[in-house]
This record gives C-alpha cells, sequence and structure tokens, in this order.
C-alpha cells in the first residue's frame, strides 16, 4: 500500500507558488510507493482543499480562513499515518498554521522565509521563534540565510537542505488572458528588463528607480523597463522619475498566461533586492533562460558565483545599478547571446543535491 504525502500551501495561485509546488511534487513523486498531492487553494487532481482568501474581502476572508484552518486540523487530526509538508513564509498566518504541529509529529516544515522581510510586529516573531523551537521536529530549508537564521533563534532539530526546486511547466500561454497592458508595454525596439513580483522596499525597487535618475539620456532611450506585480508598501511611489517613457508599471496580479508571456518577451529580469532568503523569481529567469541583474546579496552572490553565465551582479546602491544598465546597453547586442553557457546549464541541472533531498524524505517516511 502506497504512503500519502500532502504538499501544503495556503498561498497557492496567488503568488505563483503553485509552480513550485508542481515541481516539488514531481520530485517526491520519485520516491517509490508514495502518493504526493497538494493542498492548495487551486485544483490539484481536479480538487482544491483551501478556499482563496485573497480574492474577498477582509471580512470575509478571515471567515474562510478560519475554515481552512480547521480543515486542515481535522485532516491531520484524522490522518495518523500520512504526511505533510507545510509550507512557511514567516508571517502572523504561519503562527497560526503552524500551531497545527501540536497535533502531529509528521508535518515538516518547508521553510521560505523564517521571517517575513517586512514583519515587524516582536510578538509575531517570538512566537514564530517559539514554535520552530518547541513543535517543529524537522524542516527544509533552501539557502544560507535561512540555515543562519534558524541558528539565530536556536533551532537544533533535523534540518534538510534542498535547493529550490527548478521549474517544470508547459511554456505555451493562451493570448486571450493576456491584459492589454501587458502586451502594450513591452517595447519590440528596445531591451526590455522585468522587475516582477511583489513590489516592495526590501527588494528594492527605490534603488532601480534611483538607479535610473543616474542614467544618460542616450542609454535610457534603449531600454525598456517593466515593473509587474503588486504594490506591497507603497515605496515605488517615494521616487520622482525622471525617465517615466521608459518605465512601465502594471501594479496589479499577474494571470499565469501574462506570466509566460512576459518572461517569453522580455531580455533581462532585474532583482535589486536589499535581502532574501531565496527568490522564485530567480528560478523563473532561469527557467527562461533571461539572465539576471541582481544585487550582490549572499544569496544571489553564491548562484551567480556558481553559474557566472546567470548574469550580472551589482552593489545594493543606485550608483552601481545605473553602471551595470549602462554596461548591460553597451553590451547587450554583441553579448547576449553569450549568458546560459551549456556548461552552467549542465552543473545547474546536476541533480545531486535533489537526490540526497529525496533520499532524506524516504529515510523520514519509512521510519
Amino acid at each position: 500500500m502506497k504512503k500519502q504525502i500532502y504538499i501544503v500551501d495556503y498561498i497557492g495561485i496567488h503568488s505563483g507558488m503553485h509552480y513550485y509546488n508542481s515541481s516539488f511534487k514531481s520530485y517526491l513523486e520519485e520516491i517509490d510507493g508514495l502518493n504526493v498531492d497538494v493542498i492548495s487553494n487551486y485544483k490539484d487532481k481536479g480538487k482544491v482543499f483551501f478556499y482563496n482568501v485573497y480574492v474577498v474581502n477582509k471580512i470575509f476572508g478571515f471567515f474562510l480562513f478560519l475554515i481552512n484552518y480547521f480543515r486542515l486540523l481535522f485532516k491531520v487530526i484524522n490522518s495518523k499515518n500520512e504526511y505533510f509538508i507545510l509550507l512557511s513564509y514567516g508571517n502572523i498566518v504561519d503562527v497560526i498554521f503552524m500551531t497545527i504541529t501540536i497535533f502531529s509529529k509528521r508535518i515538516i516544515i518547508d521553510v521560505h522565509e523564517v521571517c517575513e522581510l517586512q514583519l515587524k510586529s516582536k510578538i509575531v516573531k517570538f512566537m514564530l521563534t517559539t514554535l520552530y523551537k518547541k513543535s517543529v521536529k524537522t524542516l527544509i530549508y533552501h539557502s544560507e540565510r535561512s540555515n543562519e537564521l534558524l541558528s539565530e533563534i536556536g533551532y537544533n532539530k533535523k534540518r534538510i537542505y534542498v535547493p529550490h526546486f527548478k521549474y517544470q511547466f508547459n511554456k505555451a500561454f493562451d493570448e486571450a488572458k493576456i491584459g492589454n497592458d501587458v502586451i502594450r508595454n513591452i517595447s519590440k525596439n528596445k531591451i526590455n528588463i522585468l522587475f516582477f513580483g511583489y513590489v516592495t522596499y526590501a527588494k528594492g525597487i527605490d534603488i532601480l528607480l534611483r538607479a535610473t535618475n543616474l542614467l544618460p539620456e542616450n542609454i535610457v532611450n534603449k531600454l525598456n523597463i517593466i515593473i509587474a506585480g503588486k504594490d506591497f508598501d507603497g515605496t515605488i511611489n517615494t521616487v520622482d522619475t525622471k525617465y517615466d517613457f521608459s518605465i512601465k508599471r502594471i501594479l496589479r496580479h499577474i494571470n499565469d498566461d501574462e506570466l509566460i508571456y512576459i518572461f517569453s518577451h522580455i531580455d533581462y529580469v532585474i532583482l535589486p533586492y536589499r535581502k532574501t532568503s531565496q527568490s522564485g523569481i530567480l528560478e523563473m529567469a532561469f527557467y527562461f533562460k533571461k539572465p539576471i541583474i541582481a544585487t550582490c546579496i549572499k544569496y544571489f552572490e553564491r548562484l551567480l558565483t556558481q553559474f557566472p553565465s546567470f548574469g550580472l551582479l551589482m552593489q545594493v546602491n543606485e550608483r552601481s545599478m545605473a553602471d551595470v544598465l549602462i554596461e548591460v546597453v553597451n553590451t547587450h547586442e554583441n553579448n547576449y547571446t553569450n549568458y546560459f553557457t551549456e556548461y552552467d546549464l549542465y552543473n545547474f541541472n546536476s541533480k545531486v543535491e535533489i537526490e540526497a533531498f529525496i533520499q532524506n524524505v524516504r529515510e523520514i517516511i519509512n521510519t
């Protein structure tokens, strides 16, 4: 009889995590005798488990959230022999969902952020730290920064490392589902540079905008900078920009077809982040073989040192960013085809670390 494991993700389709989940699921399915399902707010095998609380008003969303919580709690309590991998993002919702670990030793936490970058509440941080130390028996982490943060909070139980799972999905899109604002904001005659995802201070949107103000006009005229995603904290409005004709803003949720369309039509992905533990946007850029322009924070620096043909590094300031953008414009025509060498792609796709992770999971479910 097959053993059962569930990947539990309350964000799911709201932030594109379904791409991660599908890749995660495909790797786990390599384990013989294991059945894998996703518990989220989108269909997996024709079923939706969680209500999508992000598409309704806050009051109704709160009641749907409670229903989601108790549905999962009852499922865990009534599933004595099944395993659950609960994705965590380091926020108040995690504090609530992670209390379910008290009721089962078969819950593994998959850490995407130990503590959310924008989280300011000391109470929430304390509660997260306490839950990690007291009730989480096993966790999965994806970056050295997460590992360091776990050590800082005193987590001393089992940790399993695996790189962020490489995406595997169909790149086809339905053009009828793509907004006119997406189509018209991609330029066929310029170098398209994409900032994608939540638009926040932590992700350095203000640094990017100030960097464009430092560029000579002859450089800006060759650039088309696309900012696509939800405005999270208003930081984008704190900078007065000189060259609005080359900065396109699509400040809303981007659906799946639009995401694929955008990544299929841009030239570079820019990541002006101040800090991060990992990035699904980075993995998306690699999947579409779009070179990245990233700040030299530890996570990006490690990847681009290991795979130098995947993009360019810059310092976390507007002057360095402006200089790299100038370099991109001046070298684009001659050097663009030199990105993503076969050597780096071969090493990037190596499954050694994935195989070690699969073996760790196999040992856990067989004990």
